[in-house]
């Protein structure tokens, strides 16, 4: 199983990411309506190499989500804060050692965010938000 899958499966689990009513997807929102989006992000995956094999590794991702949007505090607000409560969860469930299966000759370590939940971007008709939160899996190879 690739890593991203695994992270999808594993996230697809999130009973907030299931609220929202959205299947999740991998680099993709939709248009319209809420949305949830698992996005790989640019880092260099090695962590640490041990003396007799393996090592230590990183897999960054991001976790956009469209939400309605307007100039409405109570709206933006309550869109901000379920990425506290989904950080919350995310911690909740490393500490738990609930983690991804990552299959064969790889073993997640830990799950967690890097980022404060924040505003990425709004659509032109200012109608929707997408929102995104930095997280990254830390696991290790045989």
């Amino acid at each position: 199983m690739t890593i991203i899958k695994a992270i999808r499966t594993y996230l697809s689990e999130c009973p907030m990411l299931l609220n929202l009513g959205s299947r999740v997807k991998i680099d993709f929102l939709q248009e319209k309506g809420k949305s949830v989006s698992i996005e790989p992000l640019p880092v260099n995956p090695i962590v640490s190499n041990y003396i007799g094999g393996g090592g230590e590794r990183q897999y960054a991702f991001a976790v956009a989500i469209k939400f309605p949007y307007s100039d409405e505090a109570a709206m933006n607000v309550e869109n901000s804060s379920f990425f506290e409560e989904f950080a919350d969860w995310l911690e909740e469930q490393s500490d738990l050692d609930h983690l991804p299966d990552l299959g064969e000759g790889r073993q997640a370590t830990k799950i967690e965010v890097t980022s404060n939940g924040y505003l990425f971007g709004i659509t032109q008709d200012m109608k929707y938000g997408r929102y995104q939160i930095q997280c990254r899996l830390l696991y290790e190879i045989e």
